[in-house]
């Protein structure tokens, strides 16, 4: 039994002991938060918020001034061109991005204004500022698979850009199982196992800490050394076999390579059965027809590339190759082939110049070419930015047969 003089120490040295573990514990606090604030100071956010484009990027590195992706602001170009993130280059450098692949083919001044996750409605207000640099020709390039849903969002969800929105807000029909699909694709992990648990733990972590983000991208290459994380290759492995062995996804291998397609997670972006894309089908055309009004009035030449899906570029393919199959995409291409219609068929009524890449995507599979990295990423890699830039070129070359080429291209795959 202690004595009390025993007992008086014992608890003075707790009280201490107590007082300086949390003293340990506010320094460290306090350093952590130190740091975080210093990061971000000297590291400024890539992307920042905008009223009316709703985020543009930040000025440094390949963004110019202007938060755009080239190597300078220019004051005048001969050509500008708007897009989301197919046209500013995910997956690829500033050079290799297929608007400055195409600007050295036509050897012509380009300007490039894209930005992941825009649509329509941007690029409407940028085909206005596109106008200040007295360009002779403005391309817009357009994604099937979201530029849609974009539109709705923007032109139903900013007060800025409320004439364009027809319905009013509808009920987000992005579900949460759609986007657990997307991350079990991505990482490979069912989403109901502790792997998947711990991943979204330290991207929640991530998203809301620079300072655990900078951390973990610098000890990477030490914990792949002591077995505490995988490598890129151990981690392309597991996704594969996971896509291989679930319906939610489709491992496709080609050419001694391989990409995995995702139409359950795409299906409602391209299906104009779902109310938003139906609506961001309405304010596609309006603002498509507006700028093609200010084209005209300006003398400015305007034309539209359309860059599908890569699940549609692949089922293409598939039915060109012998031994492939991709029949599980069947109902998802009946989607996408009636939008495309509808989109086409706009352009035709509104007389406006458009060029359909995806007869030379799928050429270019056939020659065997990899036109997308492994997994479910659906931006091209510089091969396939270099197949766009090459259609779009060629495409200019033969004018004669212009809106033909375009509207044909797509019923001419299917007859094959």
């Amino acid at each position: 039994m202690m004595r009390t003089g025993e007992v008086n120490t014992y608890l003075i040295n707790m009280k201490n002991f107590l007082k300086n573990s949390i003293l340990v514990l506010v320094s460290i606090i306090f350093s952590l938060v130190l740091a975080e604030l210093v990061i971000r100071w000297m590291e400024p956010e890539k992307t920042v918020g905008n009223d009316i484009l709703a985020y543009i990027g930040t000025p440094g590195g390949d963004i110019d001034e202007r938060g755009f992706r080239n190597n300078e602001a220019l004051e005048q170009a001969s050509i500008v061109v708007i897009g989301d993130s197919q046209t500013y280059g995910n997956n690829a450098s500033l050079e290799e991005a297929w608007p400055q692949v195409y600007a050295g083919l036509v050897e012509e001044k380009m300007y490039q204004m894209a930005y992941g996750g825009y649509g329509p409605i941007q690029y409407r207000y940028l085909f206005d500022k596109a106008q200040e640099l007295e360009p002779k020709k403005i391309i817009v390039a357009m994604y099937l698979g979201n530029d849609f849903y974009d539109a709705y969002n923007m032109a139903c969800n900013k007060d800025y850009w409320k004439n364009y929105c027809g319905v009013g807000e509808l009920e987000n029909n992005v579900s949460q199982e759609s986007k657990n699909v997307r991350m079990m694709i991505l990482y490979g992990y069912d989403d109901d196992s502790i792997q998947m648990k711990i991943l979204k733990l330290r991207q929640l972590i991530r998203k809301h800490s620079r300072l655990y983000g900078l951390l973990g991208n610098a000890s990477r290459s030490l914990r792949e050394k002591l077995g505490l994380a995988q490598k890129k290759e151990e981690v392309a492995n597991r996704v594969n076999d996971w896509a291989e062995n679930n319906d939610e996804a489709i491992l496709f291998k080609y050419n001694d390579s391989s990409t995995i397609l995702s139409p359950e997670y795409r299906l409602g972006a391209v299906s104009l059965d779902d109310p938003k894309t139906a609506e961001g089908f309405e304010v596609f055309k309006k603002t498509f027809a507006e700028m093609n009004d200010l084209a005209t009035e300006k003398n400015i030449e305007f034309e539209v590339v359309i860059i599908p899906t890569k699940e549609i570029i692949y089922y293409n393919y598939s039915k060109q190759t012998e031994g492939t199959d991709l029949s599980g995409l069947d109902a998802y291409i009946l989607k996408e082939e009636e939008l495309l219609r509808n989109v086409e068929g706009f352009f035709d009524e509104d007389g406006i110049e458009y060029h359909l890449v995806l007869s030379d995507m799928v050429k270019a599979l056939e020659d065997g070419g990899v036109l997308y990295n492994k997994g479910i990423d659906g931006h091209p890699n510089s091969a396939g930015y270099e197949v766009i830039a090459q259609s779009v070129y060629n495409f200019e070359q033969t004018k004669n047969i212009e809106t033909e080429t375009a509207t044909t291209s797509l019923e001419k795959i299917l007859e094959e």
